[in-house]
């Protein structure tokens, strides 16, 4: 009976998963994500580009102008950045109608994105970019379903956690999209969780979660140039968290090695990120006082990383309801700090959450000292670092492999759930009203005077009822089925610490 319970709880779970996935995916029409434009461009002439795009010509600076379908380079440019404009300004465009362009990916990215993407091109535009924002989306259940089916029940409690107090607005927002970001959440949250269970477990389910850990790192890699270097201090922050396991069993080191290693080879491939190829924000001009330059950009540095929460979607014109992101702030604050106060906290936590923290925020910061650029001018978008930040909050969350994270008291997770559900509900809402007939129209009903939305598939209403129902259902569902008390593990699914001669480790409980 407890069996038949536990499957029905995981086949709810994962309908409300997909049901939430989907009222993402289909909310935001083609060109509706950040730079969209580049990232369909270099889609559908990805590296090398003459292989799969003609080019009309060279600038006279080296760039290839090439050829593409009109809606995947001007989708978005009737529409983005006016917020009142429904996305009814795509009908009509013709997928047929040449366009030519210079932005696409001509390096500062790895590429490989690019060229898997590139497979699931079609003569239909929007078909495509569809196919491929649920492709995005099921790589992702993947890698968390393969994650947790390995793990053992803390560990399953722990990126269950993580998950739920980091995964909005950005990593959901940009999992559901075709912004190459969908793979730099996926891959350095998997190499984050399968290192752990690597660490952890034994047998059959540390291989396994071994290989999470590689592909993790392969798909963080394969995406942008920063999420390579993500894997690196992902791979140092897991091989310091386990020390005591590492030291004990030298072979351990073979993972995070070869991890951090795939990171490098990326990294190298790519001969000039972006970081290193962009112009100077002064150049020509005279140059800043590094001091000063230094000190703004750490002062300013904390109202950009609040934006984790808080952050604007589409092309920063879809403005994110206040009550969404002081609700997500909280539900991070409460859900993160509960545990932190319950777990144990060893000098190699403290010396991983730092190392983390600190590339959270030193690495915007070096970015910018190098660029000779201000925060406060230029600006700064969080999901660059969002990846290191769900890492973050997970180690903070982090404590025994047989334990920890404890089990949430209903006092806890009832407000958190309520608060969760509000904040995606809310701006689950604003996203649909935006593109269906702008902001300049308003009300709860989001179907009367509909400007725009797709010809097949539920209404804008129903597919919001069907988002923030599901996410409400499946996080209710798989919430009950962790707390339930466990089958027994496999004998040694645990990998017991060795003997340490360390003094007792003093938890942070008060």
């Amino acid at each position: 009976m407890r069996i038949l319970l536990r499957l029905i709880l995981c086949v709810i779970g994962f309908a409300g998963l997909i049901g939430t996935g989907y009222a993402w995916i289909v909310s935001s029409p083609t060109g509706a994500s950040p730079d969209d434009d580049f990232h369909q461009t270099s889609i559908w002439c990805p590296m090398p580009i003459e292989d799969h795009c003609p080019i009309i010509r060279y600038e006279d600076n080296g760039q290839p102008v090439v050829e593409v379908p009109l809606t995947v380079d001007a989708s978005s440019v009737r529409y983005a950045f006016h917020p009142d404009i429904s996305a009814a300004t795509l009908i009509g465009m013709d997928d047929q109608t040449p366009s030519t362009t210079t932005r696409l990916n001509t390096g500062e990215y790895p590429g490989y994105y690019y060229l898997v993407m590139n497979l699931f091109v079609e003569p239909d535009v929007d078909r495509s970019i569809l196919v491929m924002r649920w492709v995005n989306f099921g790589i992702a259940i993947v890698m968390y379903g393969a994650a947790l089916l390995l793990l053992g029940t803390p560990q399953r409690r722990l990126l269950t956690y993580t998950l739920l107090c980091a995964a909005l607005p950005i990593n959901l927002y940009f999992t559901t999209s075709v912004n190459p970001s969908s793979w730099a959440f996926t891959g350095i949250v998997s190499l984050w969780i399968g290192l752990e269970g690597f660490f952890t477990s034994q047998g059959v389910r540390r291989m396994g979660l071994g290989i999470v850990a590689v592909v993790g790192a392969v798909l963080a890699s394969a995406a942008r140039i920063d999420s390579a270097i993500y894997c690196a201090i992902v791979a140092a922050a897991m091989t310091i968290f386990h020390f005591r396991r590492v030291w004990a069993r030298k072979l351990f080191l073979i993972l995070p090695l070869v991890t951090a290693l795939i990171g490098a080879a990326s990294y190298l491939v790519v001969h000039q990120s972006s970081t290193v190829s962009s112009e100077p924000g002064d150049a020509g001009g005279p140059l800043i006082n590094p001091v000063r330059l230094f000190l703004s950009n750490v002062a300013h540095l904390p109202r950009f990383l609040l934006y984790f929460w808080d952050t604007d979607l589409g092309w920063f014109d879809v403005h994110s309801p206040t009550v969404t992101g002081v609700l997500l702030l909280l539900v991070t604050i409460v859900w993160a700090g509960y545990c932190f106060i319950q777990v144990r906290c060893g000098w190699h936590k403290a010396v991983a959450i730092i190392l983390v923290g600190a590339a959270v925020y030193g690495l915007p910061v070096l970015f910018m000292q190098m660029q000779q650029m201000y925060l406060a001018a230029w600006g700064f978008q969080a999901r660059y670092v969002a990846p290191l930040m769900i890492v973050f909050f997970g180690l903070i969350m982090t404590g025994s492999p047989k334990t920890d994270p404890p089990r949430l008291p209903w006092w806890v997770t009832v407000p958190c759930l309520a608060g969760l559900i509000t904040a995606h509900g809310v701006l689950l809402h604003t996203l649909i009203r935006r593109y269906v007939t702008g902001t300049d129209v308003s009300g709860f009903n989001l179907n009367p005077g509909a400007e725009w939305w797709r010809s097949a598939g539920p209404s804008p209403m129903a597919t919001w009822v069907m988002g923030t129902v599901g996410l409400a259902v499946g996080i209710a569902s798989w919430l009950i089925l962790i707390s339930m008390k466990p089958p027994a593990d496999p004998v040694g699914s645990v990998s017991p610490l060795p003997p340490s001669t360390e003094k007792p480790v003093v938890t942070n409980i008060v």
